[in-house]
């Protein structure tokens, strides 16, 4: 069985679609990969001009995550995140922590690890404009190409 990390590794990038909750404490995340186009080009922004560039665009195939129980999640605009140093973990795209200040902040604000037998695992994706992490005791389930 393939590991949630081992998912979309040849990917250039990806696109949050929707988050959605098909019924409670189960999470459903749609992504869609990026689109990276074969032409060169110069943009022009402001006074000053980049490139040679080439457009991304969200057109790529669809995939989805499913996690059938989670502790919590958090979305947030790529822009703003500020990335601890400190955080160890594998994957790019999508990523699973094996340590991280968002899990010991989830774990000592949870009660989720005291009623149950498995312990917290902190997964991540990396999404083009958001970053979204997930707090949860077992790892998604990935459908590529809806």
């Amino acid at each position: 069985m393939m590991k949630f990390v081992d998912n979309l590794q040849d990917v250039h990038s990806i696109f949050l679609i929707s988050v959605e909750e098909p019924i409670d404490n189960q999470l459903l995340l749609t992504i869609r990969e990026a689109v990276v186009s074969n032409d060169e080009e110069y943009i022009s922004i402001g006074d000053k001009t980049i490139g040679p560039a080439r457009r991304v665009n969200n057109e790529g195939p669809i995939h989805q995550i499913f996690f059938d129980n989670y502790a919590t999640y958090s979305v947030f605009n790529e822009s703003f995140l500020i990335f601890n140093r400190d955080d160890e973990y594998t994957g790019r795209l999508l990523v699973e922590f094996s340590g991280s200040a968002y899990l010991n902040y989830i774990r000592s604000n949870s009660s989720m690890e005291y009623v149950s037998e498995e312990k917290l695992r902190h997964f991540g994706i990396h999404c083009q404009n958001h970053i979204i992490y997930i707090a949860a005791l077992t790892e998604p389930v990935v459908s590529l190409n809806i």
